[in-house]
Formats: structure tokens, C-alpha cells, sequence
């Protein structure tokens, strides 16, 4: 007995040190400084800071091993289904791929966000050397991790988060499968599902040319549910900790998602899984959450310092069309101080219910209301049978549209695609009843619920797509195909990093004697991966410009380079004259342009004093 506690004992301690080599390797390979300690009490604390930033490295291999470990439980899931569905969902991840890379992956078209960008940015710095890019983006670390570790293997090329994107969200049609194999064991209903999410417009939008944090957030909100819901299922003490460690990496890829632990602890205690578990076990599972949490605690942290003017760039609820919008209500007003003591300053009740319309246009829309209506009745249908797993995704879903409908900024598409991935599911069970039910007329096999299920689904993918063809056409204009079904945000520029970098070479920039002056984050960012020292125009405001503009313009100084060459780089990020950008992009040109060097495409280059 003494013999088999001991062997235990070594297994144990061999697995933790297999685990903790394969992390210090992971570090050491994107950068080595990382694991290096000042003796000074003030740059050990900043080491100590940058180090538990890579915590969500941690998780991944933590859920990573448990998961091989209970790969058994995860086969079983599969066991049940036929060899076809696994064959049509391949067929339908190698078009997803194939539409993805006629539509944006061309090396062409590349349409991050300000925010993709800075982790594109800040990942190429840490891994040069600067361990301190943690420091200036750390709402996001798993986006700079990944970022890094794609530099490592592929070079600096920004295609890094293009490919990224597009074999997350690959992955993430399999995981929308397996989810819903997991919660209602019927491959009819899984296939539909992911085959539907896979001809979702704005899924392809977002593995393709708009890279970035929507799809690869949505990826990690699908395996903590999915760890979740076997969790509970099966009183599982491991597939917890897997559920955890999918949490942590969820929530240092959007930190909104910590919200998300209320809904875990909630059905933890509503489904009694205490009185499965020993105590001790919940101990532990509570102090692997507070270990996973201390990068999102760090992070709130700083996030509150910085928003505690109450300063939401722009556009936004409170800051749009050149004036600042006050929202109070009394009687909301005691709720607030509780929701913004939970969150931060950018939250409101005020801001939810002035929002709730950007909701509705969102899942009311002609792209998504075929969605919308199927989802509800498949959500309808399935929830008295399913109600514990149905439970934990509609309160998922609640609790994540609440969010960002009580932030300052607006409810975005890019915002609202992640919970897409809980409403597939129930498009995809209404789809397989109504299979079913069609069998019954033209045969009641299972190779005509397969054939019904497939018909019924792409007829919902093509009219779902054909009802946005016209406007999606519009995004990507001729410089794609005059076909395209895919989108951009942008309308004037789908290659801003392309852009600039053939600006650079045509009038012979050069990052040591050159500084940028540009009008968007966008632009600042992707001048910075080229290496130059830049500002952003947007970064100037504050809120004194929507109270008193002239007053803002009179004490404003535009800050420049010190000994190097000052540009101003005008785009159509300007347009129109009389919003926040235009006028600033006015008031440069008028006070420090000495003169027009030329123009190239949509730009044009100025030489300041």
C-alpha cells in the first residue's frame, strides 16, 4: 500500500514537472527575458507582473494534458456518430476554408481593427526583446501570446492574425459540432449546426479579412462550455479544471467574459454539483480560479485608473457627432454605483436600455432575423428536455448581450458574433425536428433524416446569405471580385498596412527619421509593425473637445518628432470635415502643414513644420 502511494506520489509530481517544462519552454521560446528578475523592489514587481501575464499559457497546457487524459469521455460523445456526418463536416469546413481565402485571404485584403492591430504591435515587440508589451495592452494577453508564438513560427508578417482567424474559425465549425452532439446526442442536429455557422456571413467575415478577437474569443467561449456542460453532467472534478482553464483563457482574450464565472458559479450551486464534489475538491477548483483570475484582476485594476474620468472614445453612447450625451436616470442611478462598483466607469444601466435598439437592429436584421426566429423555436422546442444544459447557455447568452449593452461604446456586430455560436445550436435543433418530421412523409430512414437535414440546411445558410448578398457585396467593391459575399468595415482601404508600406517605399520613409502623424488606431498601429515612432489623431481627444471645442483647439499642442522628418498622413478617415476626426485632421493642415509632398491612392502626405 505504502509502495502504490508512493508510485502515485511520483506520477504526480513527474506530471507537474512535465507540465511546468513545457510552460518555461513555451516562455523561454517566445521570449527569454520574460523569466529574468530586477533586484530592484520596483522592476521586480513589474517582472512579477509581466511573468503572471502568461498564466493563460499555463491553462491551455493544464486543459490540454486533462484532456488527454479524459479523452475517453470525449470520444464517447462521438462514438454514436455515423462516418457520413463526419464526412459532410469536412466537406463543409474545406469550402469554409476555400470561401474564406477567395474572399480575403488573397495576401491582398487585410481589415484588422485598431485593437487587432495593437496585439499584432505589441506581439512582434515582445517578441524582439520588449517583455514590457505586456504593460501597454494587457486587457488582451492571449491575443499578444498567440500573436508571438505565429511571429516565432512564420516571421514578422501581419498575415499572422489573417491565418490565425481563418484556422480558428475552421476549428470553431468542429467545436459548434461537438457542442451539439454534447447536448442532444443527435448528429442530425450537430451537422445542421455547423453547417449553418459556417455560412453565417459575418463568421466569414471574421476568419478572414477582419482578423481578430471575435472569432478567436468565440472559439474559447465554446470549449468552456462545452468542459462545462460535461462537467456537470458527469460530476467530473477534472473536466472542471478544464472548464477553468478555458475560463482563464477566455477572459485574457476579452476580459468581459469574466462575467461568465457568475453563470458557472450559479448553476454550480442551482445543479447542487457541491454534493457531488468533496470539499476539498471545491476548494481546490476555487483556488485554480483565483491562480487563473489574478491576470484579469491585474487587469481590471489598471482598466478602472483608466476610466475613471469617464472617457469612452469614440463614437460612443456618451461621445458622438461632436457632443458629449449625458445619460441619468434616479432611478437608476443607486443600481449604477453597484454595476460600475462590480465592472468599471464604462458601464450603465442607462447605456443598456439606450441601446437596446442597436440589439434588436442586430438579431432583427435581414441578415440574422431567418436566424434569430429558427433559433428561438429550436430553443422553444428543446428546452423542457434539455432544461439544466439549456439553462447555463441562455443565461450565457443573457449575461454576455448585457454586457456590452450596458458599455458606453455601441453593440457591434463584432460584439455580438461570439454569443452567434449558443444561437447556432438551437437553429441547428429546430432544423433537425423539423427533419424528423419531414421523414415522415417521404421515409423514415436514416439516410433521408441525413438527406433532409443537409437540404434544410443550406436552403437556411443560401437564403440566410442571398438576403445579405447586396449589401455584403458593397464591402470589398471591385478590388476583390464583383461577386463578393464578404464584408469590411472599411470602405476605403482593406490593406491600410499594405498602404502605408508602399507610401514608405515611394517617397523614401525611413522609421529612424521619420515621424508619422496619422488620423486612426488602425493606421497608428500598422505604422508602428513597420516600425516607426507615430501618434494617432484619434488618441488626442478627451472629453473637454464635446463640451468646448474651441477652448480644446486653443490649448491644443500637436505633439512631434525631435529631430526627424514630421508627416501628416491624410485618409479618408478625415471624411467628413465636420466630425470628431475631420476637424482635427483641419486643424493640423491649417496650424502645421508646410507643405503637400503628394498623393498616393486614397491618401495624402503632408511635410509639417
Amino acid at each position: 500500500m505504502k509502495n502504490m502511494f508512493s508510485n502515485k506520489m511520483i506520477s504526480k509530481m513527474l506530471t507537474v514537472t512535465v507540465i511546468m517544462a513545457v510552460y518555461v519552454l513555451l516562455i523561454l521560446f517566445i521570449n527569454p527575458g520574460i523569466l529574468s528578475f530586477h533586484r530592484d523592489p520596483i522592476l521586480f514587481e513589474e517582472d512579477i507582473r509581466i511573468f503572471v501575464y502568461t498564466f493563460p499559457l499555463l491553462a491551455v497546457i493544464i486543459a490540454g494534458y486533462i484532456c488527454f487524459c479524459e479523452r475517453r469521455v470525449f470520444l464517447e460523445v462521438m462514438r454514436s456518430v455515423p462516418k457520413r456526418y463526419f464526412i459532410t463536416l469536412g466537406i463543409t469546413v474545406i469550402i469554409f476554408l476555400l470561401v474564406c481565402c477567395w474572399g480575403g485571404l488573397t495576401l491582398k485584403f487585410f481589415n484588422p481593427t485598431d485593437a487587432e492591430w495593437a496585439e499584432l504591435h505589441y506581439a512582434r515587440d515582445l517578441v524582439t526583446g520588449d517583455k514590457r508589451a505586456f504593460l501597454y495592452l494587457i486587457d488582451r494577453v492571449m491575443g499578444i501570446l498567440i500573436y508571438a508564438i505565429g511571429f516565432k513560427v512564420f516571421g514578422f508578417t501581419p498575415f499572422v492574425g489573417t491565418i490565425t482567424s481563418l484556422v480558428v474559425g475552421a476549428l470553431s465549425i468542429v467545436a459548434v459540432f461537438f457542442l451539439a452532439q454534447v447536448l442532444f446526442r443527435n448528429p442530425r442536429i450537430s451537422l445542421a449546426s455547423g453547417m449553418v455557422y459556417a455560412a453565417n456571413p459575418h463568421v466569414l467575415i471574421f476568419s478572414s479579412v477582419r482578423m481578430g478577437y471575435t472569432i478567436i474569443v468565440g472559439l474559447f467561449m465554446l470549449l468552456f462550455i462545452i468542459a462545462a456542460v460535461l462537467a456537470f453532467r458527469r460530476h467530473s472534478f477534472p473536466l472542471h479544471i478544464v472548464a477553468l482553464a478555458c475560463f482563464a483563457v477566455m477572459n485574457q482574450t476579452k476580459p468581459e467574459y469574466f462575467v461568465l464565472i457568475g453563470v458557472y458559479a450559479f448553476c454550480y450551486l442551482l445543479f447542487g454539483e457541491f454534493r457531488h464534489l468533496s470539499w476539498r475538491r471545491t476548494a481546490v477548483l476555487c483556488l485554480v480560479l483565483f491562480l487563473f483570475s489574478i491576470p484579469f484582476l491585474l487587469t481590471n485594476y489598471h482598466f478602472r485608473q483608466t476610466t475613471m474620468d469617464g472617457w469612452c472614445s469614440f463614437p460612443s453612447q456618451p461621445f458622438h457627432d461632436g457632443r458629449f450625451y449625458s445619460y441619468f436616470s434616479p432611478v437608476l442611478a443607486p443600481m449604477d454605483v453597484a454595476l460600475r462598483f462590480l465592472l468599471n466607469n464604462r458601464f450603465s444601466l442607462n447605456y443598456f436600455f439606450n441601446d437596446i435598439p442597436s440589439f434588436i437592429s442586430f438579431w432583427g436584421s435581414l441578415k440574422m432575423v431567418i436566424i434569430s426566429v429558427v433559433a428561438m423555436v429550436g430553443f422553444l422546442l428543446s428546452f423542457k428536455k434539455h432544461f439544466r444544459d439549456n439553462l447555463f447557455l441562455f443565461l450565457s447568452f443573457v449575461i454576455m448581450s448585457f454586457i456590452y449593452l450596458a458599455d458606453c461604446i455601441y453593440y457591434e456586430d463584432r460584439l455580438a458574433v461570439p454569443t452567434y455560436n449558443i444561437a447556432v445550436l438551437y437553429v441547428g435543433f429546430a432544423i433537425g425536428f423539423l427533419a424528423d418530421s419531414l421523414t415522415r412523409f417521404i421515409g423514415k430512414g436514416e439516410i433521408s433524416r441525413y438527406i433532409s437535414v443537409i437540404i434544410i440546411s443550406l436552403a437556411v445558410s443560401l437564403v440566410s446569405l442571398g438576403v445579405a448578398f447586396k449589401s455584403y457585396r458593397s464591402y470589398l467593391g471591385e478590388r476583390l471580385l464583383p461577386h463578393s459575399l464578404l464584408d469590411l468595415s472599411s470602405t476605403y482601404s482593406v490593406d491600410i498596412y499594405g498602404d502605408l508600406r508602399s507610401i514608405s517605399d515611394k517617397y523614401g520613409f525611413a522609421p529612424a527619421q521619420s515621424y508619422l502623424i496619422l488620423p486612426g488606431h488602425a493606421e497608428l498601429h500598422s505604422a508602428q509593425f513597420l516600425g516607426y515612432e507615430a501618434i494617432a489623431l484619434s488618441d488626442m481627444f478627451d472629453s473637454s473637445f464635446f463640451t468646448d471645442r474651441d477652448l480644446f483647439l486653443g490649448n491644443f499642442q500637436l505633439p512631434h518628432g525631435a529631430f526627424k522628418n514630421n508627416y501628416f498622413i491624410e485618409s479618408p478617415q478625415c471624411s467628413p470635415p465636420d466630425q470628431e476626426l475631420g476637424v482635427m485632421c483641419e486643424f493640423v493642415k491649417i496650424n502645421y502643414k508646410e507643405r503637400m509632398i503628394g498623393q498616393w491612392g486614397v491618401y495624402t502626405i503632408y511635410q509639417l513644420k
